[in-house]
């Protein structure tokens, strides 16, 4: 019984987070109504049509198979993804870049979601452990959500935010894929893997597109490095002096991880703390700071 709250919750954080961001940053209460509306219906039926596709044997394929979502299977998250960007694309046709700002305020709200789905799924368990899948995709969340929080305060490319959260998630995905048990599959390929893959490598080649970096010039770059990197290699080789160096490095390796841990740890408690007290903000809670 409590994970269905706390996915009820999810939903209703979410809509409201994204209803509320659009209203503050871009649009008026009205637009920023419709496009919550929009987000729901495209989320709805991709995420349905998904989970009907990929996660239901064709020998099952019926029309009351895919309309009774609550006996037959359910709804699938990258469904829901595609969903919100298809549906969001068709209701900003002719606006230009401004789809890709509408799915930036759309990324912490998104992953805050994910944050309670999972918190949910982890108190529903019958014992709690440090070693459940259901708290790694918690604790991973929530630092995305923290990471988009803090990121937010400086001036980014328009698309950034969204490519950022698909990236984060999408890696987080990948990396608990092997300690997931159900698994569904498209063939001989599982759907659990290869749709975060595919999902991953669309995203990223957005990414670099938004951020209208030149192709010439990073292949250019990245040449170069090659290059000084393997000079170097071989000045190591042939020179009594490179190799010293490189022993010293060596030795002091240990040394320098410490104190590149320490800073971060340092950084890092730093941006928790500033992003706990933006989260405070987010849901108005501000007397409580003063």
């Amino acid at each position: 019984m409590i994970y269905p709250i706390f996915v009820f919750l999810a939903v209703l954080f979410t809509l409201f987070l994204f209803w509320r961001a659009a209203r503050y940053e871009l649009f008026s209460s009205q637009e920023a109504l419709d496009l919550t509306v929009v987000s729901i219906l495209g989320a709805g039926v991709f995420a349905r049509i998904f989970d009907f596709i990929f996660k239901t044997a064709p020998s099952d394929w019926s029309i009351s198979t895919f309309v009774f979502f609550n006996r037959y299977g359910g709804f699938d998250f990258w469904g829901a993804l595609l969903g919100i960007a298809v549906a969001l694309a068709v209701f900003e046709r002719g606006k230009g870049q401004r789809l890709f700002a509408v799915l930036d305020l759309l990324a912490a709200p998104l992953v805050f979601g994910q944050m309670i789905v999972s918190l949910g799924s982890y108190l529903s368990e019958p014992f709690l452990t440090f070693g459940s899948l259901s708290l790694y995709y918690f604790l991973g969340y929530f630092l995305i959500f923290l990471a988009i929080k803090r990121l937010w305060a400086k001036k980014r490319n328009v698309g950034f935010f969204f490519s950022f959260y698909l990236f984060c998630i999408l890696v987080l995905e990948i990396a608990m894929y092997r300690f997931k048990t159900d698994i569904n599959y498209i063939g001989s390929l599982p759907y659990e893997l290869v749709a975060p893959l595919a999902i991953l490598a669309l995203a990223l080649f957005n990414w670099y597109l938004l951020s209208k970096r030149n192709l010439a010039f990073d292949f250019k770059k990245i040449s170069a490095l090659v290059l000084l990197s393997i000079f170097r290699f071989m000045r190591i080789l042939t020179s009594v002096d490179e190799a010293g160096k490189l022993s010293r490095s060596l030795m002091f390796f240990p040394y320098y991880v410490l104190r590149t841990t320490f800073v971060v740890i340092l950084i890092l408690g730093r941006e928790i703390k500033l992003a706990f007290l933006e989260l405070m903000y987010v849901f108005g809670l501000r007397k409580f700071l003063r």
